[in-house]
């Protein structure tokens, strides 16, 4: 097995092959010694973890890797994590320090520090600016209107966490 790798996957791992929610699949190539693992049921993202927070780092993780070659990936994984950085050969990794680390996610996505008093003058000349906008140019009702329900205050809640 290559790491980075947790020994607690494995019992993970058995218990889910025992209770038949994956299976594994060997690869196809000779010259390698792959497995992949298969999920045996569909199950959309936001069912499968606890709370509308991790849903969305998980989707936000996604969105920026999904579509990457493989290789990218791993470079990134062996050569720009902190387990990895600092990892001993033959030792096992310290992924205690993953939980510190800063994605790259999330130095992409930080809002910037603004001054109060610029903001306030911003804000107040793009009311401004609304106010004395042509009816034309002003934004049409959504038909139909948008709705605003429980789950919608859930995420919101949740990026305005996030942005703190």
């Amino acid at each position: 097995m290559y790491g980075p790798w947790a020994p607690e996957y494995d019992s993970v791992l058995t218990a889910l092959e025992q209770d038949e929610k994956i299976v594994f699949r060997p690869g196809t190539n000779p010259d390698l010694d792959t497995v992949f693992l298969d999920s045996t049921e569909r199950v959309p993202l936001e069912t499968a973890l606890p709370n509308v927070r991790l849903d969305l780092k998980a989707k936000r993780i996604i969105e920026a890797w999904a579509n990457r070659p493989t290789g990218e990936i791993l470079d990134y994984v062996y050569f720009h994590t902190s387990p990895m950085r600092d990892a001993k050969r033959g030792m096992p990794l310290d992924l205690s320090s993953v939980l510190g680390e800063e994605s790259p996610l999330d130095s992409v996505r930080r809002k910037p520090r603004v001054d109060e008093k610029v903001l306030r003058e911003k804000r107040r000349l793009l009311l401004e600016a609304l106010r004395d906008a042509p009816a034309s140019r002003q934004t049409e009702k959504l038909d139909p209107p948008p709705r605003y329900d429980e789950q919608f205050f859930q995420v919101v809640d949740a990026l305005d966490e996030d942005s703190n």
